[in-house]
Order: C-alpha cells, then sequence, then structure tokens
C-alpha cells in the first residue's frame, strides 16, 4: 500500500473510532435507562458533534450517568477479548484502545468542563478524585492495550534469519 493510501486508511479508522466510540458510550447510558425507567428524550449521535443522551425521569441517575463512559470503555475490550486472534482484532483491538483513552480522558479530565457526564456526576456528589481515578485506569489501559498491539505487530514484522 502507498503512503498516500496508508494516511487515507488511517484517517478513516480515527474516524469510524470515533463515531463508534461516541456510539458504543451512549448505547451504554440508553441501557441503563431501560433498567432505571428513564425516559430517554433523544439521542444525538452525529459525526461533527459531541454525542448526547438526553434523558429524564431516573430512579438512579447516578447508574445512568456512570453506564455511559463505563460501556464506553469496557464493551470495547470485552469485544475485543472475544475476537483478538481473528483478523479484524487489530483494528477492533485499536479501538477498544482508543475507546478507553477517550472516555478515560473524559472522565479524568470532564470535571474542568461545563457538561457532560463527569460535572452531573460531582452535581450528583461523585468526589473529583475518583473521576480522576477512573479517568487514569481508563487511560492507562487505552495506553497499555495499544502497546501490546504495537509490540504484536513489531514481533510478527521481525525476519529471523540464521546467522550461519
Amino acid at each position: 500500500m502507498s503512503g498516500a493510501a496508508t494516511v487515507a486508511v488511517r484517517i478513516a479508522s480515527l474516524a469510524a473510532w470515533w463515531w463508534l466510540m461516541m456510539a458504543i458510550h451512549e448505547l451504554g447510558h440508553v441501557l441503563a435507562c431501560l433498567v432505571t425507567g428513564a425516559t430517554i428524550e433523544a439521542v444525538i449521535l452525529w459525526p461533527w458533534t459531541i454525542s448526547q443522551t438526553v434523558r429524564s425521569g431516573s430512579r438512579w441517575p447516578l447508574i445512568d450517568t456512570w453506564a455511559g463512559p463505563l460501556f464506553g470503555m469496557l464493551a470495547p475490550l470485552a469485544l475485543w477479548l472475544l475476537v483478538a486472534r481473528r483478523p479484524a482484532g487489530g483494528w477492533i483491538g485499536g479501538w477498544a484502545g482508543f475507546c478507553l483513552v477517550a472516555n478515560g480522558a473524559y472522565l479524568g479530565g470532564g470535571w474542568l468542563d461545563q457538561g457532560g457526564d463527569a460535572v452531573e456526576l460531582m452535581q450528583m456528589g461523585v468526589p473529583v478524585g475518583v473521576l480522576i481515578g477512573v479517568g487514569a485506569l481508563g487511560m492507562g489501559g487505552g495506553l497499555w492495550l495499544w502497546h501490546h498491539l504495537l509490540e504484536a505487530r513489531r514481533r510478527r514484522s521481525v525476519v529471523w534469519t540464521d546467522p550461519i
């Protein structure tokens, strides 16, 4: 594959990872709403904006709010564990790492923002330290996964020859 084609594939993968990361995050909110009895007013999921699930009437809003980022981190990781040795395993592993890093950064740094799940969680009494801790675990897990995938790729590309 030429250099330009490789760059195009990587840009397309990043765009797909971004949209799929937002979709799986919002799916976490939606599934929690079904469990907690919340009403889903809207799910905003356009590639050119930040996604959002507008909900109301939850019996347990803390669960609804945590579910987006936690499901957004754990579901892609679980999917990768199921398909890691299959042909698409590397791409899905890269996406799982992206989801871990993105959702981790969203939680760990989101308390600095004026909106989003981290601010909602703080308003419900979740300490900033918990958000930073969970965010750091997510980001660290994603970076570890990317490192693991790159090391596996490097090992496959090394050609061993007999020195004699």
